[in-house]
C-alpha cells in the first residue's frame, strides 16, 4: 500500500474511533429529532388516510421532498411543522426528558 493512501486509511480510521466533535452530536440529535416527528406524521397520515402526494400538495412541496423528509436524507424545519398542525388540526409540544421523568414518577 502506498504511503499516501495508508495515511488516509489511518486518518479515516482514525476519525471513527475518536470522540464526535459537538457539531457532529448535534447534527445526530437534528436527525433523530427530524425522524421522530416524521414517524408521528406518518401515522397521522395513516389514522387519515393521507397520501404523500395529498400531504405533499398540502404543505406545499414536492413528493420528493417528503420522501427526502421520511428517509432523513432532509430534515424537517419549524415552518412545515407549523403547516401539519394546521393540517391535522393538532398541536406538537416539546417534551424534556426530565419532565417525562417527573410525569413518571
Amino acid at each position: 500500500m502506498k504511503k499516501k493512501n495508508l495515511k488516509k486509511s489511518l486518518d479515516a480510521l482514525e476519525k471513527i474511533l475518536s470522540k464526535p466533535t459537538k457539531k457532529e452530536i448535534v447534527k445526530f440529535s437534528e436527525m433523530v429529532i427530524s425522524s421522530d416527528a416524521m414517524y408521528v406524521v406518518r401515522q397521522l397520515m395513516s389514522k387519515h388516510s393521507i397520501s404523500e402526494k395529498e400531504i405533499s400538495k398540502k404543505l406545499k412541496i414536492s413528493q420528493k421532498h417528503f420522501r427526502d423528509l421520511t428517509t432523513g436524507d432532509k430534515y424537517i424545519t419549524i415552518e412545515l411543522i407549523a403547516k401539519l398542525q394546521e393540517i391535522f388540526n393538532i398541536g406538537f409540544r416539546i417534551v424534556t426528558s426530565d419532565m417525562i421523568k417527573k410525569e413518571e414518577k
